[in-house]
């Protein structure tokens, strides 16, 4: 990291973007004029050494957006889901100055809710499973935080902690595909979007780092792993009250992704997507459900507009297409909806009565036929 980051201040670029921790301090170690940009990076101030001011500015040429999903409420997630645990051990590499800050913070938290706990540190990767062995021996759930050893070495900690039946809450998405039931998750993409905003602010409007704030992950969402839980035999609940929480009651639309798509969530059931509407409709009786129904279709006997949604879309080069259609996507659901999507699509007046095909009107058809029977 210091290498490249010494090229790019030698080189006289306009601006760093430094991609985790080790990049940040590295760059801002080897510049303090050109401006850095840093994403996923858990604490600003613990990898700097530096205090932020009361707004959340680091005060020199650094700004960006973190990594840290709250950790109070990755604290609730042990509590609600283990409301008689009797002792957390909180798993992490004590060389990892961002690990070290997360395990203080949920320390704190795990004192406000009355849990008791006890940190098992290790150095680097060999010690980690003797490490685990000791929690596991003492501990009844383990909370590891968004740690890169962690992260390296989930198979080590689950060959210990899944056959003891011990469960483990862990910081971010990633580790719940290796050792992790359950996780409080923020979007990396939408960290790292936003931070690309930030590197526009500065390079076209003209903003001094030294005086934008660190933000912090807008998108959270509970992560679970059915494949652990299914293996401690822990029955996990639902997120439909914190669906019903989030919707206003003059929300115009309530949008679903059927798929996983790139995250690790199950995909939904159309039974899943009723339940959905159902809530929407409750909260906001003129919203608008609408489901992207893409790799959804014909993998059930219904489809979402049966089941309460008002308006569904999809890629015709997936399901429906039955591996033959070129190209092209569908829109259906409510008559007024569709028509006015082919407004918008094409021209007020003439809506979906035309519109490119390409030519591919026959494999199209030939496509929707054979969907059914190849999906």
């Amino acid at each position: 990291c210091a290498t490249i980051a010494n090229q790019f201040v030698n080189g006289g670029v306009d601006l760093i973007m430094a991609n985790a921790t080790a990049a940040l301090q590295a760059c801002s170690n080897a510049t303090s004029t050109i401006p850095v940009v840093g994403t996923s990076v858990t604490s600003f101030a613990a990898a700097l050494d530096i205090e932020l001011d009361a707004n959340g500015c680091t005060g020199i040429n650094v700004t960006g957006t973190n990594d840290l999903a709250p950790l109070d409420q990755q604290a609730q997630i042990i509590a609600d889901l283990f409301p008689d645990v009797k002792q957390v051990g909180i798993l992490y590499c004590s060389a990892e100055v961002n690990s070290v800050y997360q395990a203080e913070h949920i320390a704190a938290y795990l004192d406000d809710l009355n849990i008791k706990h006890k940190d098992f540190s290790f150095s680097d990767s060999n010690d980690l499973q003797a490490v685990t062995n000791n929690c596991v021996s003492e501990c009844d759930v383990i909370y590891v935080p968004t740690d890169n050893v962690v992260s390296s070495n989930q198979s080590i900690i689950d060959a210990v902690a899944r056959p003891a039946g011990v469960p483990i809450i862990c910081g971010e998405e990633s580790q719940c595909t290796g050792c992790g039931l359950a996780s409080l998750s923020i979007d990396f993409y939408d960290i790292g979007y936003r931070a690309g905003e930030q590197a526009y602010d500065i390079l076209v409007n003209g903003k001094n780092p030294a005086e934008m704030p660190v933000e912090d992950p807008q998108s959270l969402t509970r992560i679970y792993n059915p494949q652990i839980a299914s293996d401690l035999g822990i029955t996990l609940g639902d997120d439909y009250q914190a669906i019903e929480q989030a919707i206003e009651p003059n929300q115009k639309m309530v949008y679903i992704q059927r798929s996983r798509g790139y995250s690790l969530r199950p995909s939904l059931l159309i039974e899943d997507i009723e339940k959905i509407a159902a809530i929407a409709k409750k909260k906001a009786p003129n919203c608008i459900v609408m489901v992207d129904n893409c790799y959804g279709e014909f993998v059930q006997t219904e489809e979402p507009t049966s089941r309460g949604a008002d308006l569904m879309a999809g890629s015709l080069i997936k399901n429906p297409g039955g591996g033959i259609a070129p190209t092209g996507g569908y829109i259906a659901g409510r008559k007024d909806l569709v028509e006015s999507c082919a407004y918008r699509l094409t021209t007020p007046g003439t809506g979906r009565e035309i519109g490119a095909t390409l030519g591919n009107n026959r494999e199209l058809f030939l496509g929707a036929f054979h969907a059914p029977h190849v999906t």
